[in-house]
């Protein structure tokens, strides 16, 4: 409402200033003067708002903004260029002259000032109404932040100094950067991961205690939150997962299946370590973490035999199966991270030097920013926060594929090969095919074939599209399929 007050008061303003000038130019008898007054009539509104028609333009076609403001301003400038002309020609017309000599032009002008003082009054007020606002987000914020705290953990329960001394070992090592990294799915009983392998025995020992203790809380400032306090330990904690992945799918292949289990438990617990971060960027390392170690669960289960069949019982093994990292803490973080900028954002300081685009260190860019923009872009932050929550059901997917996969090595164990379709576990082994959490009805889907078993949600877009290729398939960005393969 205050935005259509403010266009309306311009609009009001520009048309007032027209008759204003209209009346004038009647005055005055035909000449240079009363030609000036009439281009003024039309001109000067139309070139007072030319700029704010440009800048929105640029804002909705160059820039794409969602919100950019184009279509209500040129239809101001429209409604004041044509306003403008309309009034001149009827007040200065053949039959209007003498009808614009008796306008009021001391009102006229008294009237085109109150308008401009309406219309940069809302403006004003607008702004107040945002800064205000974000107070209110600042105190959401801390409010919010101070909630989802790591909670404290004793010296002898935190991982996050072990952690730290794995971070440095990896780091350390070239052959784990970039496109030369060996992935997680390499062939585990190569020479290159063998060497790999016993070259980072160090911290392969470092990183399985740190994953057995039961916390971990990384020294950060939590209470003023910013966007500064994301994960820096990020690419290197994804590196030492891969190490233990790698290390579990060497241990199943060489025969140590309790060992590569254990793993498999561990890659788990980092996961439950990285979720208990406030951040986003936690939430999106827990659920890779987590995904990795149901990945390599699923490679690792052709290796169990009948030696090893008690290890499938065991509780912590269940956990991995049925618990998903929660990722309440890093939604709600991120959230109170992002209240946290919009705050900042409508500070006077934040618009000085330059930092906004195009901004001149005006505080009129930054009361214009705030006006028009800021609380649109909160409004869209908190509704793409909403968006994120399909990671928590593309977690909950390959958890349920993962038990499905779990009552399959069960079945195999004691048929001694692995079942030609899911009527050999459903219900003997599992009361019904867990449900696609991304559909509203029916159960995830499953295809057996010589090569094994592929359990798969259709995925965000609700579309069955075959199931995920196999890893290191090359396909196109279509396939949204969510789920795990276990081979004969």
């Amino acid at each position: 409402m205050g935005h259509l007050c403010f266009y309306l008061a311009v609009v009001a303003a520009c048309l007032l200033w027209s008759a204003a000038c209209t009346a004038a130019a009647a005055r005055v008898q035909p000449g240079w003067v009363r030609r000036l007054l009439v281009v003024a009539a039309v001109a000067v509104p139309v070139v007072a708002l030319l700029p704010w028609v440009l800048v929105t333009a640029r804002l909705a076609f160059a820039v794409r903004l969602a919100t950019n403001w184009f279509a209500p301003t040129v239809t101001a400038a429209i409604a004041a260029a044509v306003g403008g002309i309309w009034i001149v020609r009827g007040g200065l017309g053949r039959a209007g002259a003498a009808a614009a000599r008796a306008w009021p032009l001391v009102g006229l002008t008294a009237m085109f000032v109150l308008a401009t003082a309406v219309a940069a009054g809302t403006l004003l007020f607008i702004d107040n109404a945002v800064v205000a606002e974000a107070r209110v987000a600042r105190a959401e914020s801390a409010a919010m932040m101070q909630s989802v705290m790591p909670p404290a953990v004793s010296a002898d329960d935190d991982a996050a100094p072990l952690y730290r001394q794995a971070f440095e070992l990896v780091e350390a090592d070239a052959a784990l950067d970039g496109d030369a990294a060996m992935p997680a799915t390499a062939d585990a009983s190569s020479a290159a991961v063998a060497d790999l392998l016993l070259r980072h025995g160090t911290t392969l020992d470092i990183v399985r205690r740190a994953a057995d203790r039961p916390g971990c809380r990384f020294v950060r400032d939590w209470s003023r939150p910013s966007v500064d306090a994301l994960l820096p330990e990020e690419g290197a904690l994804r590196k030492a997962v891969r190490l233990l992945a790698l290390a579990a799918r060497r241990e199943a292949a060489t025969g140590d299946v309790r060992a590569a289990l254990a793993d498999v438990v561990r890659m788990h617990r980092i996961a439950a370590h990285v979720a208990a971060e406030p951040t986003l960027v936690a939430g999106f390392v827990a659920v890779a973490t987590d995904g990795l170690a149901l990945e390599t669960l699923a490679a690792v289960l052709p290796a169990v035999t009948k030696t090893d069949a008690a290890a499938l019982d065991d509780p912590a093994l269940s956990d991995v199966v049925r618990s998903t990292p929660s990722l309440q803490r890093p939604f709600l973080g991120e959230e109170a991270m992002g209240l946290a900028t919009f705050a900042a954002l409508t500070d006077t300081a934040a618009f000085e030097g330059g930092d906004v685009p195009g901004s001149t260190g005006a505080e009129p860019v930054g009361m214009l920013v705030r006006c028009f923009l800021l609380p649109a872009d909160l409004r869209t932050y908190r509704s793409s926060m909403n968006a994120y929550r399909q990671l928590v059901a593309a977690a909950a997917a390959r958890h349920r594929a993962a038990e499905v996969l779990l009552a399959a090595t069960r079945a195999r164990l004691a048929r001694g090969e692995l079942p030609d379709s899911s009527d050999a576990i459903v219900p003997e082994r599992l009361p019904a095919v867990p449900r696609d959490p991304f559909v509203t009805a029916g159960g995830l889907r499953v295809k057996t074939g010589a090569d094994g078993w592929l359990v798969y949600s259709v995925g965000p877009d609700g579309e069955d599209d075959g199931g995920p290729p196999p890893a290191g398939t090359v396909t196109g960005d279509d396939c949204d399929d969510i789920g795990l393969r276990l081979a004969r």
